[in-house]
């Protein structure tokens, strides 16, 4: 099976997928998308998933969609990280950085070949750098 890639060419989410497609010497296919819409490639294939969505209504009932609805509601309001102010998140950035840069002491962050946590890593740095 070939997989395709549906994206556009500055997406930095796209950029770590080719990343980890290349390092695992994946085969696929890029399918270059407007960045923003009208999107008719994509639009075309995300009505896969508006069926998907279409099937679980019609094989759950208003009840349990209520139910599921109130879960993920709840979970937000017992969430127990909030989102830190400006003068909070510097710290906890600059704290996070220091642990990142003492685990790439190692070749990758967790052993002798990367693993999701790297590219996530690499992914958080290189926004990081772009914003800043």
């Amino acid at each position: 099976m070939q997989l395709i890639l549906h994206h556009y060419a500055m997406s930095p989410f796209a950029q770590k997928i080719r990343s980890m497609l290349g390092y695992a010497g994946l085969p696929w296919q890029s399918a270059i998308a407007r960045e923003m819409p009208p999107r008719p490639v994509v639009a075309q294939r995300a009505a896969g998933t508006a069926a998907m969505g279409r099937k679980a209504r019609q094989t759950m009932s208003w009840l349990d969609l209520g139910r599921v609805l109130l879960n993920r509601i709840n979970m937000g309001r017992k969430a127990e990280l909030g989102i830190a102010g400006l003068r909070e998140a510097r710290p906890l950035v600059l704290a996070h950085l220091a642990e990142v840069e003492s685990q790439l002491q190692r070749e990758f962050l967790f052993g002798t070949a990367p693993s999701h946590a790297d590219f996530s890593t690499w992914h958080g740095l290189l926004e990081g750098r772009d914003s800043a």
